[in-house]
């Protein structure tokens, strides 16, 4: 049971995923890393809405939108950081009042080093360089993978490093969620135990 005044997104992500596994188990008969990230999406914006009654959300959000949301123009956005093509951030949380946009949470099936860095770095970019006091200096990661606890360990530690090189006021934080009672459908990893983990950029 949560409290009504918690306000940690990073902490009510990781208590209510395994209810989320658990629907995708009941509903689909596939594990969450089977899911497309579509699926995801919703339930985690279902499960935030249900606690944060005063958030609104937009899924497969375009970069241009958000950086004209948080004061940033498009064109000082580095290339590396860009979202290209068809590809768009996964779901950005909005105030149900104002209709702007607070955070934006991104989701990864898999624990492959390079495709969370990439998605990391653009967190922290997006925290460093939001209007000063704007809510987006905070944004979220959410991996979900049959790979074992000490790989995404690895990946918070290689976050850590990155940040302290090139991001040096935006600080980490994760939280891993134990999911070994739900084992992976994909072709892959059939069988396997899933672990998670959601890390929390902040701009300090």
């Amino acid at each position: 049971m949560i409290s009504s005044t918690h306000r940690s997104i990073r902490k009510l992500i990781s208590r209510k995923l395994p209810d989320i596994a658990e629907t995708a188990k009941t509903l689909t008969c596939r594990s969450l890393n089977h899911q497309p990230e579509y699926f995801l999406s919703l339930k985690v914006a279902e499960a935030i809405q249900e606690h944060f009654k005063s958030y609104t959300f937009s899924m497969e959000v375009n970069l241009r939108d958000i950086c004209e949301n948080a004061g940033i123009a498009i064109d000082q956005v580095p290339l590396e950081y860009r979202i290209e093509g068809s590809k768009r951030a996964d779901l950005v949380i909005s105030n149900s009042r104002t209709g702007r946009y607070q955070h934006v949470i991104e989701f990864k099936r898999g624990s492959k080093g390079i495709n969370l860095m990439k998605d990391a770095k653009r967190l922290a970019w997006l925290c460093q360089n939001a209007d000063l006091g704007h809510k987006m200096e905070k944004n979220f990661l959410l991996a979900i993978t049959a790979a074992s606890r000490d790989v995404l360990e690895r990946r918070s530690k290689a976050f850590g490093a990155m940040l302290d090189d090139e991001f040096p006021y935006v600080s980490l934080k994760s939280e891993y969620i134990d999911l070994s009672t739900f084992k992976s459908t994909s072709p892959k990893t059939k069988g396997k135990p899933l672990q998670a983990m959601v890390w929390e950029f902040n701009y300090k």
